[in-house]
């Protein structure tokens, strides 16, 4: 039985037990009715200061030491370093691979040209050998991106590689990976969280309208707000295409704002004590949910590669020409060999300007009929990454799946 079905069922039985209570089925708001909203004000500031010592006790890291770093740690592609940094992979991390494993010289980018000569956001993707390396994560980009040429377009991206996207984000966000720099206490206490903001928002919002209504009004307007509230979490702070996301946005906002329009509000502002507990749970609620978003203490192992990743992204953006130049002239690919990394850390267009005095040469696996400038690549970087984030992160075709068997050696 999958996470979202049990908390979905112990949400019900949450629900069910309080609003079955007949302790609440009163006429008018009278002194016990007012001894009940008051406990739910005591519940709501308990749950927070257990949320306090929760992450005193296990959600707090030590200090980090972030040195600087000229280099990302060692032996680590962009989006694994992203992960390092952030604690999780976005799509900006796995579409970071493709200048990455152009970079190791796997691949070639060829910008398309228009009827008029001009250059497009449209691209070609040629491979030029075969994937040699062991990790699990490059090996699927480069195997699907192949599957069936050695030649593709953007047009053919926009099509069939969204769930490679995703599959490379599953394979690094999942547990068994995060437990590699999070302690596992953390993680567990985090998810404590979740049910004391449900049983506020149940409490602040389902009891009166209860009173006021009856059950099955209760009932129906809290559901109704915790599937709008929890879908428009999920696309605002989650990774998904827009075309998706405004329909989602939408059709969640009507399931959170009507009840709130039509039911809830007009029932908290029918009696102070309604208002005065709402204010409350919902104080409570957004320092619950602060809290949780920062519950996640790191092991020994996730504050080092935080700290040379913080290292890292520190000289990337404030690194000097005289260093810059240093680098370059020890080694020449030092820019594109550190570019996937600016993208997958959000600091490319700082590393491109920091370079824009520095003479370098053009890449060999970027093709453009432009003159290769730096604050040209830099343009066309920005244009042409975000045309391949959204022709890799479309969500066009749900039909292409992958065996991990398919690509093992």
């Amino acid at each position: 039985m999958s996470k979202k079905i049990v908390r979905t069922l112990t949400f019900l039985l949450v629900l069910v037990f309080l609003f079955s209570n007949n302790s609440f089925s009163y006429s008018g708001v009278t002194n016990d009715v007012n001894i009940n909203y008051y406990a739910t004000i005591g519940i709501s500031i308990a749950f927070v200061l257990i949320g306090l010592v929760l992450w005193l006790l296990f959600g707090r890291d030590k200090t980090v030491v972030d040195a600087v770093e000229f280099y990302p740690p060692e032996g680590y592609n962009s989006a694994e370093v992203s992960f390092f940094y952030k604690g999780y992979v976005d799509n900006k991390a796995v579409v970071s691979l493709l200048i990455y494993l152009a970079s190791k010289g796997y691949l070639k980018i060829e910008q398309i040209k228009n009827k008029d000569g001009s250059n497009s956001k449209d691209f070609v993707i040629t491979k030029l050998k075969e994937y040699d390396g062991n990790n699990d994560a490059e090996k699927v980009f480069f195997y699907t991106l192949f599957m069936f040429k050695n030649t593709v377009t953007s047009e053919e991206l926009y099509s069939r590689f969204y769930i490679t996207v995703e599959k490379i984000k599953e394979h690094y966000n999942k547990k068994e990976y995060k437990d590699k720099i999070f302690d596992k206490k953390s993680s567990i206490v985090k998810n404590l969280i979740i049910p004391m903001i449900i049983i506020v928002f149940i409490l602040i919002t389902g009891m009166p309208v209860y009173e006021v209504s009856d059950f099955n009004t209760a009932v129906t307007t809290v559901m109704f707000q915790i599937i709008g509230i929890s879908v428009l979490l999920k696309e605002f702070f989650g990774n998904k295409v827009k075309s998706r996301k405004i329909f989602l946005t939408v059709l969640a906002s009507l399931f959170a704002i009507v009840p709130l329009l039509f039911t809830v509000l007009p029932t908290v502002f029918s009696e102070p004590i309604y208002l005065i507990t709402y204010v409350v749970g919902i104080i409570c609620i957004a320092i619950l949910f602060i809290l949780r978003k920062i519950i996640l203490k790191r092991m020994k192992f996730g504050l080092e590669m935080l700290g040379k990743v913080k290292g890292f992204k520190r000289f990337l953006e404030t690194a000097e020409k005289e260093e810059l130049e240093s680098l370059v002239e020890k080694n020449p690919e030092y820019f594109y060999d550190i570019l996937p990394y600016t993208y997958s850390l959000d600091v490319s267009e700082k590393w491109v300007e920091q370079f824009e005095e520095i003479g370098i040469q053009p890449p060999d696996w970027f093709i453009t009929n432009t003159t290769l400038l730096v604050n040209t690549l830099g343009i066309f970087l920005d244009l042409t990454m975000d045309a391949i984030n959204t022709s890799m992160a479309s969500e066009q075709s749900k039909g292409e799946f992958f065996n991990k068997n398919n690509y093992s050696n």
